[in-house]
């Protein structure tokens, strides 16, 4: 559990029953099956134990309180219950070592501190007297099974620990000097100047050359290298649950009924906003080449069934090409732009829309149902029918599951016998990781590469269709011809000879012997983004979210502009920044205020991260409970 968390978090609802109420668990939760394991100690810190029964009501609360959060009914997933206790066994391990260190360094807790504590606690207060009734404490202790001392030790660790941590807090301060170099930093702006160099158009531009010599001379020196790389033949079943579709489509009166109980009143956005429910077919190529095959497949769509039988055959969407290009239901904000435009603007409904061009490449698009705002039967019928029968189709899916599993297992001809299921069985070409079949799942191939040879595997289901395989023929790796290895050769030396290209033109700007505005005639692409606020950057403009680029950037400054060469998604990048500005003489008072704490928040939080690690880390605590709770 990170110290951020533990620190930034102290008046969360999570830190509230971690912290706040620990103590107070023990009063207001108290658990009498546990009442016989208050002596049964949790583990040791250094020597003294934490009980038990303290970690199980902490832990009872959390959960308690997550299941509120979550809505009466709803069962805690078994990943939130481990994360929950990790974070309950932490809190009292740092609790622990934190008190520990406080008493090292001479924080005494004295009695007086116990009882104002106590005093303020309204649990302990007589109702009439409304003041602190030491029978009234008693009384809550003994209900809870718990001693004073316990009780009130533990009181005291949690004092010491909160002492120490605001002890540490006051000790760390922010300078001048910090303040200053921050709000330069953050304040400045500059232009930033980008040249991308792509290989393939230095090539084409022949600033770069690759000669036939050139490939078969790499050929000779590192045939080695060029392998096909292990290859494997499978036979694959696979059972279309398309069919399913007439069998468990729902009927009107239970659409009538889900909507009623379940849409009427609900609050839920799904259905309260526009929603759409379509089909599309990707060609992965944004160039005219692309535009051309996406218009031949759409000269032969005449029909829905045309359009989901192009899509298993020609889509580049391979999560649900062999669903029809089955895009379920979904808003107007969950698509890129120009795919949500299309749907959601005035387009026609059940026929073919586009080509539409993305970042992604060319769409065509067939929308099935548009819902409209308003949460009526009529908006929300289809919806809740494709809803329903999605439910009835995993429930069967799970019962046919477990039947096939049972083949699989006991059967001496499995194909034979999920024949008479339904399934249908084809081969494989030879396939490798980058091999991508239309007619069957890429992550299934995946699967198979990792499985033994012989032995039939799953049922697995993608994009909703039910899979088995066996792997039949598993080929060795094979050195290259070099009529094969000519197009990975080329992409070597493309690469490297872009590399050396773009560091010599590097070295000359350097010397300022050549100005950057003629990198374009180098072969360059330039760009420039005017009154960027270097520090306040989340991505590189013109080039998304890239931390590598982001660093970059970051690093660049009036007296050192200019980014050394970066490699970045099969292209090289050179960063300049130019036009300095934005940063004033002075500080105004109110910003230099707030600099301040921003830094000193920041600090602390490091400081105390690290401090409350190396405590943790240093304290004896039993191996066994550090592996169990990640300590």
């Amino acid at each position: 559990m990170s110290m951020t968390f533990f620190r930034n978090k102290r008046n969360s609802i999570f830190t509230m029953v971690i912290f706040g109420a620990i103590i107070i668990t023990f009063i207001m939760w108290g658990d009498p099956a546990l009442q016989d394991a208050s002596l049964t100690s949790l583990t040791t810190v250094n020597g003294e134990e934490i009980p038990y029964s303290e970690y199980h009501r902490v832990l009872t609360r959390q959960l308690e309180t997550y299941g509120q959060l979550m809505g009466s009914g709803k069962q805690l997933n078994d990943n939130l219950v481990q994360l929950v206790e990790r974070q309950v066994a932490s809190a009292l391990i740092m609790r622990k070592v934190l008190a520990q260190k406080a008493n090292s360094v001479g924080i005494v807790i004295g009695d007086d501190e116990i009882l104002k504590f106590l005093q303020k606690n309204t649990a302990f207060q007589d109702p009439k007297l409304n003041r602190f009734s030491p029978t009234v404490y008693q009384a809550v202790l003994e209900a809870n099974n718990l001693k004073p001392t316990t009780f009130e030790n533990q009181i005291r660790d949690e004092l010491a620990s909160d002492r120490m941590r605001d002890l540490l807090e006051q000790s760390i301060a922010v300078s001048d000097a910090e303040i200053e170099e921050s709000y330069r930093l953050h304040s400045q702006e500059m232009t930033l100047d980008s040249a991308t160099f792509d290989p393939k158009e230095l090539l084409t531009r022949k600033k770069i050359v690759i000669t036939p010599a050139m490939i078969q001379e790499n050929y000779k020196q590192h045939s080695a290298e060029y392998l096909s790389g292990e290859k494997r033949v499978a036979t694959v079943g696979v059972f279309k649950t398309s069919i399913w579709n007439e069998t468990l489509r729902p009927n009107a009166a239970d659409v009538q009924k889900y909507f009623d109980e379940n849409v009427k009143n609900s609050s839920e956005p799904e259905w309260s906003e526009v929603r759409a429910h379509a089909h599309h077919i990707l060609i992965a190529d944004a160039t005219d080449k692309g535009l051309k095959r996406i218009k031949e497949i759409a000269a032969g769509i005449r029909s829905f069934d045309d359009f989901k039988k192009a899509a298993q055959k020609s889509s580049e969407d391979y999560s649900n090409a062999s669903q029809g290009g089955d895009l379920g239901y979904f808003n107007d904000k969950t698509m890129v732009k120009p795919f949500t435009q299309s749907i959601f603007g005035n387009s026609k409904m059940n026929s073919v829309i586009g080509p539409v061009k993305t970042d992604f490449g060319y769409h065509l698009i067939w929308v099935v149902d548009r819902t409209g705002a308003a949460k009526t039967f009529e908006n929300r019928r289809q919806q809740i029918a494709t809803l329903l029968q999605q439910q009835k189709i995993q429930t069967h899916m799970a019962l046919f599951k477990a039947e096939v599993q049972k083949i699989l297992k006991e059967s001496k001809d499995v194909p034979a016998a999920l024949k008479t299921q339904g399934f249908t069985f084809l081969e494989t070409k030879a396939f490798d990781s980058k091999t991508r079949l239309p007619e069957v799942p890429f992550l299934l191939l995946q699967n198979a590469l990792r499985a033994p040879k012989d032995q039939w595997q799953g049922p697995e289901d993608f994009e909703k269709n039910l899979y088995v395989y066996n792997v039949t023929k598993i080929l060795p790796a094979a050195p290259l011809s070099l009529e094969d290895a000519t197009p990975l050769i080329t992409r070597r030396l493309e690469t490297q000879d872009a590399e050396k290209y773009v560091r010599a033109l590097y070295a000359t700007l350097q010397k300022s012997e050549l100005a950057w505005e003629k990198l374009s005639t180098e072969g360059a692409d330039l760009k420039s983004t005017k009154n960027v606020k270097t520090f306040k950057l989340t991505e590189v403009p013109g080039f998304g979210q890239a931390d590598n680029l982001l660093k970059m950037v970051q690093s660049l400054s009036s007296s050192s502009p200019l980014s050394v060469p970066l490699f970045h998604e099969g292209k090289w990048i050179i960063f300049r920044g130019s036009k300095w500005s934005g940063v004033a003489e002075k500080i105004p008072e109110e910003t230099r205020t707030k600099i301040k704490e921003e830094l000193l928040s920041k600090k602390r939080s490091t400081i105390l991260e690290a401090y409350m690690q190396n405590l943790v880390k240093s304290a004896k605590i039993p191996d066994s409970f550090r592996k169990k709770y990640n300590i």
